[in-house]
C-alpha cells in the first residue's frame, strides 16, 4: 500500500533532522531616532514670544525732541463752535496743548504759531526698507471745545511723525491735517514741524529712560 503525502513527512531512525527554513529572516527594525525638530521649533516660538513682546529688541534708540508750530484751524464741517478751542498733541502719557483760540470772523482760529514741544525715543534698524530708517512713531491731534463740563473732543487725526527726524527748526515741514469725528470731516489742522537728536541724552534700553551724559 503507498504512503500518503503526510507520512512522507516521518523522520526516519539513525538519520539527523534537517533544519527546515520557512524563509529568510526579516531583519529587525530599529526605532526611529527621536526627531530633532521639536527644540528647533520651540526656539522659534520662544524668539517669536520675545519679538512679540520687543518689537525693536536689536534697534538702536535715539532720544529727538520734536516741535510743532500750530498755525490755525479751518472748520471745513456745518457746525463751527463759539466757545473757546484749542489742540491737543498727545503720544503715550506725555501732552502738550495750546491757549485756547477763538472763531473770527469766518470761520477759522489763528493760533499764532504757538509752539508746543514733545520728547520721543525712535527705533532705528538699519535693516529697515524705506524713505526712513526709524520704526513708525504715531501721534494724536486732537481738537478741543470748551463746554461747561469742560473740554470736549470735537476732532482728531494721527500722524506718523518718525519721517521727519532730523528736519531742522529753521526749516520746519509745513502739515495740512484732516481732523475727524469719526468719518465725518471737522476741520483742517495747519502746522509745521521740525525735530532735532539729543545727542545729550541716553536711551536706557531696559526701561527706556533718559540719562544725561553731557553733549
Amino acid at each position: 500500500m503507498r504512503l500518503g503525502a503526510a507520512e512522507n513527512c516521518a523522520v526516519q531512525p539513525g538519520k539527523r533532522m534537517r533544519a527546515i527554513s520557512f524563509g529568510k529572516k526579516k531583519p529587525a527594525v530599529s526605532e526611529p531616532a527621536a526627531s530633532s525638530t521639536a527644540p528647533a521649533a520651540s526656539s522659534r516660538s520662544s524668539a517669536s514670544a520675545l519679538l512679540s513682546k520687543r518689537p525693536h529688541l536689536g534697534s538702536s534708540q535715539l532720544k529727538y525732541q520734536y516741535e510743532v508750530q500750530v498755525h490755525s484751524i479751518t472748520f471745513t464741517g456745518p457746525v463751527v463752535p463759539q466757545g473757546a478751542v484749542k489742540v491737543l498733541w498727545t503720544r503715550g502719557s506725555k501732552q502738550a496743548e495750546t491757549a485756547d483760540g477763538f472763531v473770527g470772523g469766518g470761520r477759522s482760529v489763528e493760533f499764532g504759531s504757538q509752539r508746543l514741544s514733545l520728547l520721543c525715543t525712535l527705533f532705528r534698524d538699519a535693516k529697515r526698507e524705506g524713505p526712513t530708517p526709524f520704526a513708525d512713531k504715531l501721534c494724536s491731534f486732537f481738537l478741543l471745545g470748551s463746554t461747561s463740563r469742560g473740554a470736549k473732543p470735537l476732532g482728531k487725526c494721527e500722524v506718523n511723525i518718525s519721517p521727519f527726524a532730523d528736519v531742522l527748526a529753521a526749516a520746519p515741514t509745513s502739515l495740512e491735517l484732516t481732523l475727524r469725528k469719526g468719518s465725518r470731516e471737522v476741520a483742517t489742522l495747519r502746522l509745521s514741524i521740525a525735530s532735532r537728536w539729543l545727542k545729550e541724552y541716553v536711551v536706557d534700553s531696559d526701561a527706556e529712560s533718559i540719562s544725561s551724559a553731557g553733549s
